[in-house]
Formats: C-alpha cells, structure tokens, sequence
C-alpha cells in the first residue's frame, strides 16, 4: 500500500490506498472492460434495449427462430452484483442458422467496429437452464468475419450451476483483425439441436495484467469553494460541528477478481482512536471521523428542504447518535442517516457480520453501501445497515466523502490519522 501524508491545518491525515492513479473508462486504457457487467466500468447496456455505445443483436434465417433475451432477473442468484441474463435459442435445423451478441454502435446506432486488440480474454460465467450449452459456440465478430470457440470441453452440460469460461481472442483473431471489432460477445446458436436455455453475468474483456490494484484518486468536492482542483490533500474548510472535508476518494474497479470488497478503517495504533488523534500531555485526543458512500455527486445544499443531501453533518441526539445530511431535515430527528462512524481497525470483530458491513464500502456480489433509515421503534442498527444497492446505469465508480467531528477539538495540537482503503479479493 502507499502511504501518503498530507498537512492540514493543525491536522495531518495519512491515507493508505491500494493505488493512485489517472481514472480510465475507456478501451484504450482499462485492464478490465465491463461487456455485462454491475461492477466494472465499460459499455452502457442493457439487454434487449439500444443504448448509446452497444446494443443487443439477434439474427437467424433458413427458418431458425430469432434468439431471444430476457429483462435483468435479480432473484438472489446473480454471480456478479444483483441481476443477469436469461438467453433463449432454439433448435437450429439443417441449412439455417441464429445468433445473438453485443455490437459497438454509435450515437446514430449505426455499426461502430472498436478496435479491442490490447485485451487477451473474453470472461464470462453460464449456467445451463436447458437445453444443451456446450453446443454453442461464443467469441467476437472481428475483421468481418466470426471468430468462435464450441463451449464442448469448456463446459459441463450436466451441471446447473455457474460456471466460468475464459476464451483466449488473442488465439482467434489476429491483433489486425481484433481491432476492427464489431461484436465483442458472439453467441452463435447454428450447432443447436434443441431449445437452449441459459443465464449470462459478468461478461467481460480483460487483459492479461495481474495487477491487484484498483484506481483511487483524491478528487475536489463539486462546489467546495477554495479548494484546490486537483488536490494533495485532506482539508477541511470549517472546524465547528461535524463536516465534510473539501476532498473525497475516487474508487474505480479495474482489476478482475469473482469476489471481492473494499473496506475502510482507521489504523491508529489503539482502540478508542476511531478518527483523527492526537497524543497531548496528559490525555489523547480523538476528532470522531465518518465516512459516506455513493456513486454520484453530492451537492451542498445548506438550507435544502427535505430529501436534498448536504455536507453538513448532523448527529441525533437519540441515544444510537446517528449521522445524517443537515439538509434532510435540520430541526428535528431525521428518517435517513447515510454518514457512517469510521472504525479503528482494533475495534472490528471480523468474525461479526454486522461490524464487517459497518466498515465495507464495496461488494462485489451485493454492490455498494448505503446507510438506510433507522427504526426507532423496532431498535435497529445504529448508524448503519446491511443496506447494499447495485450500480445503475453506466458509472461503476464510488466516492467516498469523509467527515470529522469538532465540536470537542482542542486547539494547538496536531491530530493525525491513517485511514486505510482495503481490497479484498479472490
């Protein structure tokens, strides 16, 4: 991990990250494109429906029936995040032939060939539902013409569960003919002897790079005024209450894993030092520190009526002390309390649940965490949930704002904290 140091007024904060690099969406720089996928960042897609960069496709002819694809199915079973594709081709007779995919296209949804050449391997997870799956036969479209690889080897068409393929395109395709791509994910129906049903998830390229680093970079609050553009540091522009830093932490997924999370601590030494420390005299002191999760932008919205979100901070006087955005509701205990406390690692049973949800900011298989309300009548979780939501639309990408407490700082002296951002992979 990298150690960075940064001075900030009478605070100094150390954030441990797994990587700092530039944020790559494209196919020109990422290890991992996301074809089907909740987690990585690639083509905006959904099946069955024209989007801006890729559509789903379906042919058939000689009296083959046209492929089908069904809307995303979120029933607790999905490989990667929370949904999948179901696929339905049928039997294909002598002299016909069906087919469906991903194609690049353009705004105008004309054919966009994409040149693919510097990724080694399509990946993606199957499950039989019916039929016979190791009849297909998957690939790209690349330099006009099909290049496919049978699934008979690759997979067991006795089994019902998952499982994971990986075809090498670098042994299909020349590097000539793969960046002139059109169809990035080929499924080529034509061997079928009768109806097949099968579920698709986590379909993607990737390169040959093993690298277990996932991009993170401090990036300038939208409408902080005063702060730097593109920072170096934490910094906070008020000291009284609790509030956002001007700075929050990009996080962007690019390295390809089936299971993973990241999580976020502080790591100073002791419990009971959850935030930003400070060794005086005659006692230590503690800046409570907390964190909120999201994978779009907040907005400062000081005297915001309810439901808009704020960086100012409030905490409930009911005995949990739940965090909250002041612009829900400023005057009175408020329903919805997405700041979460920040932990010192000493104080995490890893072998609890509830402490491990309390301290992950993404998960792989659930999405990422929010806080949700707290039921003040039934006692539930204090100051967070086991509430993970799934990416929606193209952006794969979470912020992480952090938040301190001053209201009990004393002045002239240094606090320092190490906060850590933890990947956890398979």
């Amino acid at each position: 991990m990298l150690n960075k140091r940064s001075f900030i007024s009478l605070l100094i904060l150390g954030l441990m990250f797994s990587s700092v690099s530039v944020f790559a969406s494209n196919l020109t720089e990422r290890n991992v494109y996301g074809l089907i996928s909740e987690n990585f960042t690639g083509a905006m897609q959904e099946c069955g429906y024209d989007v801006d960069n890729i559509r789903f496709l379906t042919w058939s002819g000689g009296g083959a029936a046209q492929p089908s694809c069904s809307d995303p199915i979120s029933d607790g079973t999905a490989k990667e995040g929370k949904a999948y594709y179901r696929l339905t081709c049928g039997s294909v007779g002598s002299g016909a032939w069906a087919g469906c995919g991903y194609g690049f296209i353009n705004a105008s949804k004309a054919d966009n060939p994409q040149n693919i050449s510097r990724f080694k391997y399509l990946d993606f997870w199957i499950r039989k539902v019916s039929g016979n799956i190791s009849q297909l036969q998957i690939g790209v479209k690349a330099g006009g013409a099909n290049r496919l690889v049978s699934l008979s080897g690759k997979v067991d068409n006795s089994s019902t569960d998952w499982q994971h393929v990986v075809i090498d395109i670098t042994s299909i395709a020349t590097s000539a003919q793969l960046q002139d791509t059109l169809i990035p994910f080929l499924v080529d129906c034509a061997n079928l002897t009768a109806q097949t049903k099968f579920d698709i998830d986590n379909v993607v390229l990737r390169t040959d790079s093993s690298s277990a680093n996932f991009n993170i970079t401090l990036k300038k609050v939208e409408d902080m005024q005063g702060a730097p553009d593109n920072p170096t540091q934490i910094t906070w522009t008020e000291f009284s209450g609790w509030q956002a830093a001007a700075q929050y932490v990009e996080i962007d997924a690019d390295k390809y894993s089936c299971a993973w999370t990241v999580r976020v601590w502080v790591n100073n030494g002791a419990a009971n030092r959850n935030g930003l420390w400070a060794q005086g005299t005659e006692k230590e002191y503690v800046i409570p520190m907390c964190f909120r999760v999201y994978n779009g932008y907040l907005y400062n919205f000081i005297e915001s009526p309810a439901g808009e979100a704020s960086y100012l901070i409030g905490q409930s006087a009911a005995s949990h002390h739940n965090l909250y955005d002041r612009g829900v509701n400023p005057n009175t205990d408020p329903g919805y309390y997405p700041w979460l406390w920040m932990k010192e690692y000493r104080e995490i049973n890893f072998a609890n649940q509830e402490d491990v949800d309390s301290i992950t900011i993404w998960d792989s298989t659930r999405g990422y965490h929010v806080a949700y309300p707290f039921d003040w009548t039934s006692g539930g979780k204090s100051g967070h949930s086991d509430g993970f939501v799934d990416f929606t639309g193209v952006d794969k990408t979470l912020r992480v704002y952090l938040g301190a407490g001053f209201g009990g700082a004393a002045g002239g002296i240094t606090y320092t904290a190490n906060v850590v951002f933890d990947l956890n992979y398979e």
